[in-house]
């Protein structure tokens, strides 16, 4: 259960992220999702406005090789489906990568915790990467449970409700 909740909230902020750099470059761009009657599908298609050609993404958390819907999409319609995942996701959201290791006093998984106590190790990777060095707010969910955490310089910190 964990899994598919960290998969569903991790493709929501690959998406939510990339129409974000989208909107701010002024970009026109036109997003489907595809999902066949036999229950395989592709995490996200897009294109730009004024093109024919679809892109097609496939979102995993460690795999590399694609579903079985994924490549039955790819052999129909004659189109590459592209594999986004924790090695390649800065690609995805256009930003530069962060050195492969940080300085453990900066940021660590116990640093930002829920207000039950529990840690958000999972994510943290991911969201430290993804973070400029300008002040960020974002909302983590665990277990339905809503997290906010201030990110300066790729510190974080709690706020309290």
């Amino acid at each position: 259960m964990y899994a598919l909740t960290l998969a569903i909230y991790g493709e929501n902020f690959l998406i939510t992220e990339r129409l974000k750099t989208y909107a701010n470059q002024g970009a026109s761009i036109d997003y489907r999702f595809w999902k066949s009657c036999g229950g395989g599908g592709i995490d996200y298609l897009e294109r730009e406005t004024a093109k024919k050609d679809f892109k097609a993404f496939e979102f995993k958390y460690t795999r590399d090789y694609l579903s079985r819907g994924a490549r039955g999409f790819s052999r129909t319609y004659q189109m590459p489906v592209e594999i986004v995942n924790m090695s390649n996701y800065h690609k995805f959201l256009k930003i530069q990568p962060l050195p492969a290791r940080l300085p453990t006093s900066r940021v660590t998984a116990n640093s930002c915790r829920a207000p039950n106590g529990t840690a958000l190790s999972l994510l943290l990777g991911a969201i430290s990467q993804a973070c400029s060095s300008a002040t960020r707010q974002r909302s983590l969910l665990e277990k339905g449970e809503s997290v906010k955490c201030q990110i300066k310089n790729a510190k974080y910190q709690t706020k309290s409700k």
